[in-house]
């Protein structure tokens, strides 16, 4: 399935910087390959394509919830209720998860969710490793603009992007199980000590 050129349009670089190089963001700074943010600055979606340049020892992104503020708005409204409706979802089993947006190289080592997700990628190519278990065999998925990837709760999956522009939100589904969520839960909190904090805090970013 591919999200159509009606909601991709929003996304193409010029039309995303036209519409939305004012908005108002927090980015993330990371040092070399830690799961956790060193500092969060308050800055504009321009000014963050600006400044943060390619630098080996650092890794930028502005990741974020569904807050209500102008960037999460725009998405809303121009790709995650259209492609709701595209994917016939069933809007009382899923809500919007997280938006990503990054420049030129960025990597995030493996990790997991304790959530059941669909990444769509609206602007950019990123390559997705995904492994089911820590020792598993390693699959590698590229995703271009318009492709989606489901990542079920508990799957390992790494991130890399080599894009000036790399656009991207997840769906998640609405998940019962309480068994397997907790499960997961005691295992992350184990496994990644600094972003179960966050989780608990910050809504994991």
């Amino acid at each position: 399935i591919k999200i159509p050129n009606a909601i991709l349009k929003y996304y193409s670089q010029n039309e995303f910087f036209k519409n939305t190089g004012d908005f108002k963001i927090t980015y993330l700074e990371y040092e070399k390959n830690k799961l956790d943010a060193k500092s969060y600055v308050d800055s504009t979606i321009n000014d963050f394509m600006k400044k943060t340049k390619n630098n080996s020892h650092k890794r930028y992104q502005i990741k974020q919830i569904f807050n209500n503020n102008e960037l999460s708005n725009y998405i809303l409204n121009n790709a995650y209720t259209p492609i709701v409706d595209f994917l016939k979802l069933d809007k009382n089993n899923v809500k919007p998860g997280y938006i990503r947006v990054s420049k030129a190289k960025w990597s995030f080592d493996f990790h997991y969710d304790c959530l059941d997700l669909l990444l769509i990628q609206l602007c950019g190519t990123r390559t997705i490793y995904t492994k089911k278990t820590k020792k598993g065999k390693i699959t590698k998925h590229i995703l271009k603009a318009g492709d989606i990837l489901f990542i079920p709760m508990g799957e390992y999956h790494k991130v890399k992007t080599d894009s000036d522009l790399n656009i991207n939100f997840n769906i998640i589904f609405e998940q019962n199980d309480e068994t397997r969520i907790m499960k997961c839960k005691k295992n992350f909190k184990k496994d990644y000590k600094i972003q179960d904090k966050k989780c608990k805090t910050n809504n994991c970013i």
